[in-house]
């Protein structure tokens, strides 16, 4: 196998600087990584406002380690989903039927975890909600309606671990 000829250093010496200014900004200014959406909460569709008024109180209940009204959210909105027709039903729902079937607050974290994706998408650009970030490990992305931190992920534990990202 023959490889290209590596550049000189003086090329690439002089090249170089504007390449890691170049990325620095793509990087910073996030160009091409995000669509952003500025639409007012009234934009969201029906469903998407009703997902994201129960996504709020099981994420709530989350936060504050209460698996049972975590789980009873769960099931009363999987009960409303399940009635919908089949070509409607919201991609939520099987993320909603984990969080009302777990056996443990830890794996309602988990399908909370999945459902956090779906909720950070929809709410992308759309003013009233905050996307929060936890860097630690189990935790992630989550969308909360006021920027007060108050973590799902690591309950009362550290409620306030996170940082406002949107």
């Amino acid at each position: 196998m023959k490889f290209p000829p590596l550049l000189p250093w003086k090329t690439l010496s002089a090249t170089l600087p504007t390449t890691l200014t170049v990325t620095l900004c793509l990087t910073l200014c996030g160009c091409g990584r995000h669509t952003v959406r500025n639409v007012s909460e009234g934009s969201l569709s029906e469903q998407d406002r009703t997902m994201l008024q129960r996504y709020e109180t099981i994420r709530g209940a989350l936060a504050q380690d209460d698996f049972r009204t975590a789980k009873r959210q769960a099931a009363e909105f999987e009960k409303e989903l399940g009635s919908a027709a089949p070509e409607s039903k919201p991609a939520s729902l099987n993320y909603v039927a984990s969080i009302a079937s777990a056996a443990g607050i830890d794996a309602q974290r988990e399908a909370f975890r999945g459902w956090s994706k779906l909720a950070v998408e929809r709410t992308n650009g759309v003013q009233g909600f905050y996307v929060i970030h936890c860097p630690l490990p189990n935790c992630g992305d989550w969308v909360q309606k006021d920027a007060n931190v108050d973590n799902p992920f690591m309950g009362k534990a550290m409620h306030n671990c996170g940082e406002v990202q949107k």
